[in-house]
This record gives structure tokens, C-alpha cells and sequence, in this order.
């Protein structure tokens, strides 16, 4: 039968080479599940008009939760402004499009080097390197959404001909057939999460600050009359491209 002193010792025995051990392994960095971010930059619109596509601005509001390490479900809204012409030298001769657009997306992104982590190699990842903590967050993207626009402007110069002359009579638009409407969207992007924290897992911090940098493709569904452009005369799907950079919290 153990005295008293002696089941205290024994206890001690057992626990104190666990306690130290515990001392000597490095907490596992926090998993950061969501996140939110802001993001501002420019949009080329590829449409019926390509002679020329000069820049819009675009804004853009996210959030996402990662379903595991590496794999991560998101939604956007987006407000931004299209523009295109047909780079004529007179205002007679001059076709343009212009439109403001809201859009609204869900997506899924895959971060391949974060998905292949290891439980050690996340321990320590803030010892490595900044640039190799920004390639572990680069990602590809893919997902699907609905664009809103308003025409602010098309107009559009064609011939018209004539049943019973036969001649080929000017006819010049202001408006599309539709001014306004909604059209389908398939999305894919790619880009950074470049890390402004220290990633320590011993800070214990609360909050992942980073600096997202973003590309993304956007792929009208419709064919013929769609509205992205509102040239009514197309016949091949719109798209345009957003490029955007924003500060993004994880927590």
C-alpha cells in the first residue's frame, strides 16, 4: 500500500515528463475559418465593341469560410462601371457602350500549398520566408453569379434595307432593345493573400490581417441580344475582366 507521499511522488513521476514535453512542442498556429474583405480596382469589358476598351472602376465586398485547410466557399457583390467604342475618329461615325453593373457570385477557391500542409508545417510557417509565405497563398478560383446592368449609353450606327427601294438607308439608335436586365454569369479568378500578421502562433493574435490581390474573368451565359454590353447587333457572349486589390481580415 502507496502512503500518501509516495502516490504524490509517483503521480509527479508521471505527469512532470509530460508537462515538459508539452513545453517543447510549438502550439498549432489558430485556424483562421473566415474571412471578409474590400477590394477596389479596374475592369476591361470584351464585348461586340473591341477596337476600344478603356477602364472602368470596380468595388468589390467578400466573405468566406474555409470547409477545410486549403478549400474555401465565398460570396461577392460588386458594383462597377463598363465601358467600350469603337475608337472612331468622329462623333457621326462613333459607337460606344456604357453602363454601370452590380453583380452578385458565389465561389469556391483552392489554396493547392496550403491544402497539402501538414499539421508541423503549419506550426511553423512563420518561421519561413515572406515570399514563401505568400506563394502558400496563392489560389485559383471558380464559381458562378448574376450581373445587373443599367445602360447609361449605346449607341449604334447600321443600315437599314430598304424592301422597296433596295438601297441601304442609315438608321442610328441611342438605346439598346433593352436598357436594362440581368444575365448569367460563370466566373474563375486567381491570385494572393499576401499576409500582413506575423502568422506567431504564440501571439495568440485574434485577427489575420492581408493584402488580397485578385483576377477575375467574367463570362456572360447568354447569346445574341445579352445585356452586358447592350449591343443588340452581337451575337457571341460578353465578358469582362475585373483586376482588384483590397485588404482582406481572417478570424
Amino acid at each position: 500500500m502507496l502512503t500518501k507521499n509516495q502516490f504524490f511522488l509517483s503521480l509527479l513521476v508521471v505527469i512532470l515528463p509530460s508537462v515538459l514535453c508539452a513545453q517543447s512542442v510549438e502550439s498549432r498556429i489558430p485556424y483562421y475559418r473566415y474571412h471578409i474583405s474590400a477590394e477596389g480596382g479596374i475592369n476591361r469589358l470584351y464585348g461586340d465593341l473591341t477596337e476600344n476598351t478603356p477602364a472602368g472602376p470596380t468595388f468589390r465586398i467578400a466573405a468566406g469560410m474555409f470547409l477545410i485547410h486549403g478549400f474555401a466557399l465565398g460570396l461577392e457583390a460588386e458594383v462597377g462601371l463598363l465601358k467600350a467604342d469603337n475608337a472612331a475618329p468622329d462623333l457621326e461615325s462613333l459607337n460606344f457602350s456604357k453602363n454601370n453593373y452590380t453583380k452578385a457570385a458565389v465561389g469556391i477557391r483552392l489554396y493547392p500549398l496550403l491544402f497539402l500542409q501538414d499539421d508541423h508545417d503549419r506550426r511553423v510557417e512563420y518561421r519561413q520566408s515572406f515570399g514563401r509565405k505568400v506563394v502558400n497563398r496563392f489560389y485559383l478560383g471558380a464559381g458562378f453569379g448574376l450581373v445587373y446592368n443599367t445602360q447609361l449609353g449605346v449607341h449604334e450606327t447600321y443600315a437599314y434595307t430598304d424592301p422597296l427601294l433596295g438601297d441601304d438607308i442609315p438608321i442610328e439608335t441611342a438605346f439598346s432593345e433593352r436598357d436594362r436586365g440581368a444575365s448569367n454569369l460563370a466566373l474563375v479568378n486567381g491570385g494572393f493573400d499576401i499576409p500582413l500578421s506575423s502568422l506567431n502562433p504564440n501571439k495568440l493574435d485574434f485577427f489575420v490581417w492581408m493584402l488580397n490581390l485578385n483576377f477575375q474573368t467574367n463570362l456572360g451565359l447568354g447569346k445574341g441580344k445579352d445585356i452586358i454590353d447592350g449591343w443588340i447587333s452581337g451575337n457571341g457572349s460578353d465578358a469582362f475582366n475585373v483586376y482588384s486589390i483590397g485588404l482582406k481580415v481572417a478570424f
